[in-house]
């Protein structure tokens, strides 16, 4: 017959059980991590003999994918999938349409890529000139070309005031909306465009030349040099990691 002692030990364990079975039900079970999508906006980066930057959207649905992606000459439409973090997306270019840059050109379009952990993307694009690097990075605004930011209206002689910058990539026009302020000879303000979004610019404007850089999301600098031709148009050159570019820019009118 078991003694009081040994009685009591064993309650007293099977009442230590109850409790730790009852604490860990009552425990609730951590919060499941949100799924990643890869719906929104998207700053390419092309890697060929120079970078070509791009814009690109998509939207997820489960583990399928469609979009767009923004290169220089024309549009392609996208879908594929997105499965085990690894990105397919096939377009084409259609025919009558070109897209100039590095790897580019026309028929099939081929992006295969990785989310990495800070949620970017690399991999490699395939065109119709070979394949070449890509990464990309979310956008988190893209503001219209209609509508810039802005800016003091300006007066004929004087860089402050809004402009439609063209830069001539290898043939083909990329357009910019450029808002300039001016406090004495610092120059301000903002460089945009469907493809980059809303980029901060930084330089002078001295004896009539003009000069300013802005960096772009992927860390690129790009420095613009130039001087107002007839008062209302600027005109001069562009260089960064995809070489030496001209542009030009008539000014906004009211």
């Amino acid at each position: 017959m078991p003694t009081r002692s040994v009685v009591t030990t064993a309650s007293a364990l099977a009442l230590a059980l109850l409790t730790a079975t009852a604490t860990f039900a009552q425990t609730p079970a951590p919060a499941a991590k949100p799924a990643m999508t890869l719906t929104g906006d998207w700053n390419v980066s092309l890697y060929g003999d120079h970078v070509v930057p791009v814009g690109m959207t998509l939207t997820q649905d489960a583990k399928k994918l469609t979009g767009t992606i923004m290169l220089p000459g024309t549009d392609v439409a996208l879908t594929g999938d997105f499965v085990d973090g690894a990105i397919t997306l096939k377009g084409k270019v259609e025919s009558g349409a070109t897209a100039h840059g590095p790897g580019m050109g026309t028929g099939d379009v081929t992006i295969t890529a990785t989310v990495k952990e800070d949620g970017t993307l690399n991999g490699q694009f395939a065109g119709g000139r070979g394949t070449i690097k890509l990464t990309a990075e979310r956008l988190g605004r893209r503001p219209s070309r209609a509508t810039p930011p802005p800016a003091d209206p300006g007066v004929s002689g004087s860089v402050a005031g809004r402009w439609n910058v063209s830069i001539d990539m290898n043939g083909t026009p990329m357009p910019f909306a450029l808002a300039l302020t001016l406090d004495g000879d610092k120059v301000g303000g903002t460089i945009t465009s469907d493809h980059s979004g809303e980029l901060k610019v930084d330089g002078t404007f001295i004896n009539g030349a003009l000069a300013f850089k802005t960096t772009t999301g992927e860390g690129m600098t790009l420095t613009f040099t130039g001087a107002l031709k007839d008062g209302d148009t600027l005109a001069g050159n562009l260089t960064g990691p995809m070489g030496a570019l001209s542009w030009t820019a008539p000014r906004v009118k009211k």
